[in-house]
């Protein structure tokens, strides 16, 4: 299924399809690819009649470094993930962007938003998502690792025992993070992200 606009509701709906998967119920977005397709479609015999969908401003390279591209829908245009009846998180990369600000959150779908002020495209031609998620964020622990902890934090199930919290990974196979707690205050915390 490829991107589709309702000239009536101005609401882009992005089918699963268009997204890749990374791993579990996390899906990547390039913003870059979502931005060209919205360019093709309003290029088409269909779109021409249309508003503008987005504003594009694109990489510049400033004092020798790549600053990534942004990507802002406008006009009264909205977001639809496809509903797959099953919730699944989005991660939105390539470009800084508002999408997460124009998403219709109906379809069970959650948005890592990704946006930096400072957000550079890594080797001057943007990196791929396998790069990025081995770049080192803190201590040896790379970025899919953060993203598998935060998901289980944010969204996975949970169990306290005494005082040891544990949070389970999407497919609650394993504890992503035991927690020691002494009141609110965490004394202890292990990882598993792998």
């Amino acid at each position: 299924m490829a991107i589709t606009i309702d000239p009536a509701t101005f609401v882009i709906s992005i089918p699963q399809s268009f997204l890749t998967l990374v791993s579990g119920i996390l899906w990547d977005l390039d913003v870059n690819a979502f931005r060209l397709a919205l360019k093709e479609i309003t290029a088409s015999e269909f779109g021409i009649p249309l508003l503008d969908t987005h504003k594009h401003n694109t990489e510049v390279v400033l004092s020798g470094v790549t600053y990534a591209r942004s990507v802002e829908i406008i006009n009264g245009y909205t977001v639809t993930f496809q509903n797959t009846g099953s919730p699944y998180t989005v991660q939105a990369s390539g470009a800084n962007h508002n999408i997460a600000d124009v998403t219709n959150y109906t379809s069970n779908v959650s948005i890592i938003i990704g946006n930096s002020a400072g957000l550079i495209t890594v080797a001057g031609g943007g990196a791929s998502t396998t790069e990025i998620l081995d770049m080192i964020v803190e201590a040896g622990i790379d970025f899919q690792a953060v993203l598998q902890v935060l998901l289980a934090v944010a969204a996975g199930k949970t169990s306290i025992a005494a005082t040891t919290v544990t949070f389970r990974d999407q497919a609650d196979t394993k504890d992503r993070v035991t927690a020691t707690m002494l009141g609110s205050e965490r004394t202890a915390i292990v990882l598993d992200p792998d």
